[in-house]
């Protein structure tokens, strides 16, 4: 789970290193072994990018609802 921009910045970084991981065993891997190397890499990444929409799907519903809180003080 990602709780700070840190965080965030991390994760978006090991999504392109794993990126690249996938790329080099699609170079290098065919048929069943690649189906086989990639699942878990396919899998990490999904995961990943999950949290990376969790992360900012709460940064939005914060600003919407200080959008409301302002509107209503208006």
């Amino acid at each position: 789970m990602i709780n700070t921009d840190e965080e965030l910045e991390a994760t978006l970084k090991r999504i392109a290193n794993v990126s690249a991981q996938l790329k080099h065993l699609q170079a290098t891997q065919t048929g069943e072994n690649l189906v086989s190397s990639a699942s878990g890499l396919i899998a990490e990444i999904a995961t990943m990018q999950s949290e990376v929409r969790a992360y900012i799907g709460e940064d939005v519903e914060r600003l919407r609802s200080l959008d409301w809180a302002l509107t209503i003080a208006a």
